[in-house]
């Protein structure tokens, strides 16, 4: 029974490691996008087996939800310009398995487990970011096990420096004026390791039992990374872990929450002008990509312009964003959500917005703290969505059918689908 209970947890973290991996890491651009998505279908696979023996119990709308997906990717396959192996290998064959493996039933054991081991991971991998971005990329103590250029990764316009594949550096940002590295653990950039870390930190403030030495590591790790996104979350996060800790006096929280909001509006402000006003590329071209994103969206909105075809923003790009050019292509998209949107019009990208309306219809309608939490962690995934590209990785639709089950479960009648 102990053996059973070990490799069931070993699945449920080789399978959370190879999902993380998929997230634009290093090692998945040299070994191959491909390569990195039939990893985690093997291990994906390795988790089903381990359940076969389970009854397949799927409710009613489970199966409606997964029917509709199928239906919708039929219609995109036939009318649209989506027939590509990759795009059919993770959004058909990998969806497809992950949505048979909830059909096994103990969705919202899975839900837990998934979680906590995305977490677990993840503190682990900031805690070696943390040291390496100090002693590797600050103080310049250690040098790079091996360096790779832009062209061998595919990926950007900078070269990276490996330090013994637990960690690399090499992109740079503006921030306050200064050009400084960013950490970005073991990714290719350091918007892919914060939305991680985010979700990381949400699940650790608000769904897990309190750890401050957690909370400070994936807060540090967010820091770091310099990401105005990563920035804004923690203020926000902090800013409701307060209300949460302090909701029994009263006279307390009544007279400190004036200064607290405006410390952190202050600090929220501070780096959204930095981003946005003052020149930084960064955040200029984000806000262009969605805007372009709509209007290519609003241009074919049934079945879009084609999976991944961001030339189909080109004509109503701004003058600043089309000259952005690597290698004399323009740079490519910023906006999970707009990219979504873009490429695959309504009927791609009703899969990704409904558990996002579920969520907050839940949140309403919900009176258990623990529910509306859960809800809660579905919006932030897709606020992270919006400016973050990881519907072309497993990790999209991996999160997204996460996100499903968790509006289908924690809802005003949770007490009815503790089994679901």
């Amino acid at each position: 029974m102990k053996t059973k209970f070990l490799l069931n947890n070993i699945f449920y973290y080789l399978l959370s490691f190879m999902v993380i991996l998929s997230c634009q890491s290093l090692v998945s651009k040299i070994q191959g996008d491909n390569v990195m998505t039939m990893l985690c279908i093997i291990v994906m696979l390795l988790c089903i087996v381990a359940e076969l023996k389970y009854v397949i119990k799927g409710k009613r709308l489970q199966y409606i939800i997964f029917v509709m997906y199928i239906i919708s990717l039929s219609i995109l396959f036939i009318f649209g310009d989506f027939l590509y192996l990759y795009f059919i290998i993770i959004h058909l064959i990998f969806a497809g398995m992950v949505y048979f493996w909830f059909f096994l039933g103990n969705a919202e054991n899975k839900i837990i487990k998934i979680m906590n081991s995305i977490k677990n991971l993840l503190i682990v991998i900031s805690i070696i970011s943390i040291v390496c971005f100090l002693f590797c990329t600050v103080f310049d103590f250690i040098q790079p096990s091996v360096i790779y250029n832009a062209k061998k990764i595919g990926w950007s316009n900078y070269d990276y420096r490996v330090y013994g594949y637990l960690y690399n550096d090499g992109q740079m940002t503006d921030i306050f004026g200064y050009r400084v590295l960013r950490n970005i653990g073991i990714f290719v950039e350091a918007p892919m390791y914060a939305y991680l870390l985010i979700i990381s930190l949400y699940i650790q403030m608000f769904l897990t039992r309190t750890n401050l030495f957690n909370e400070l590591i994936l807060i540090v790790a967010i820091v770091t990374t310099l990401s105005s996104t990563g920035f804004v979350f923690c203020i926000i996060f902090l800013l409701i872990k307060y209300r949460r800790v302090f909701s029994q006096h009263k006279i307390i929280l009544l007279i400190t929450t004036p200064i607290v909001l405006i410390i952190g509006g202050c600090i929220i402000y501070a780096v959204l002008k930095d981003k946005l006003l003052t020149g930084n590329l960064s955040g200029i071209t984000r806000i262009d990509d969605f805007l372009a994103s709509i209007k290519s969206f609003i241009n074919a909105p049934i079945v879009g312009n084609g999976y991944m075809n961001s030339r189909a923003l080109d004509p109503f790009r701004t003058g600043m964003r089309a000259n952005v050019s690597w290698d004399g292509k323009l740079a490519g998209l910023s906006s999970g959500i707009g990219g979504i949107l873009s490429n695959g019009g309504v009927i791609f990208a009703w899969f990704y917005i409904f558990p996002f309306i579920i969520a907050i219809k839940n949140i309403i309608l919900c009176h258990n703290e623990k529910n509306i939490y859960m809800n809660f962690f579905v919006i932030v995934v897709f606020l992270l969505l919006c400016n973050t590209i990881v519907y072309i990785v497993a990790i999209g639709p991996f999160m997204n059918i996460l996100c499903w089950y968790i509006v289908l479960i924690y809802n005003a009648n949770h007490e009815r689908f503790e089994n679901f």
